[in-house]
């Protein structure tokens, strides 16, 4: 994380409940109020993203706001509550990209760090692989700066925006070989 990154004990200062200063927050996962006894667990936040294949390439986003400016990514992000899954990773496929996509198909999860205005959210990235039948109609909105389509085995992984998503990219490449 960055210089600037806060720790989660840095960011609460009053408890959530009762307001008393400075509440004790214990390995990084609960905060705890000795004035109210509350406990208050911080969970994972739940993200997916997808890797879309078009024929042999790969759509990728470049990131167009921080964190990670510039950077390679999948389109996806956080699932809002109330939603499962796979309706989220289509919400936010529909709002990035601007495509409606098939089927998707899991390929596996990784933790991560998503360092947002110098608040350090702790998720958990699900990664599916889907297909598009075609490209025409793809827009880069949202928080994407621009649309990519790279062979899935030639992207750099220093030019991917986060470690999770360099895990999927090779879990894609694993089970594009599996099924080649």
């Amino acid at each position: 994380m960055g210089k600037n990154v806060k720790t989660l004990s840095d960011s609460f200062k009053f408890c959530p409940r009762c307001a008393a200063q400075n509440p004790l927050m214990e390995h990084e996962r609960r905060l705890v109020c000795p004035h109210c006894d509350l406990i208050f667990y911080v969970n994972t936040a739940a993200a997916a993203g997808a890797f879309l294949l078009y024929e042999d390439q790969l759509i990728l986003c470049q990131r167009a706001l921080d964190p990670q400016k510039g950077l390679l990514d999948v389109p996806g992000g956080f699932i809002e509550p109330g939603e499962t899954v796979e309706a989220g990773l289509r919400r936010e496929i529909l709002e990035e990209i601007h495509v409606e996509v098939g089927p998707l198909h899991y390929l596996g999860s990784a933790p991560n760090v998503y360092p947002y205005r110098e608040v350090p959210y702790k998720t958990i990235d699900l990664f599916f692989v889907g297909h598009l039948d075609s490209v025409e109609g793809l827009i880069a909105q949202d928080d994407v700066a621009s649309i990519l389509r790279v062979d899935p085995f030639a992207v750099n992984s220093a030019d991917v925006a986060f470690v999770s998503t360099r895990f999927g990219l090779a879990l894609l490449q694993n089970f594009l070989k599996a099924n080649a």
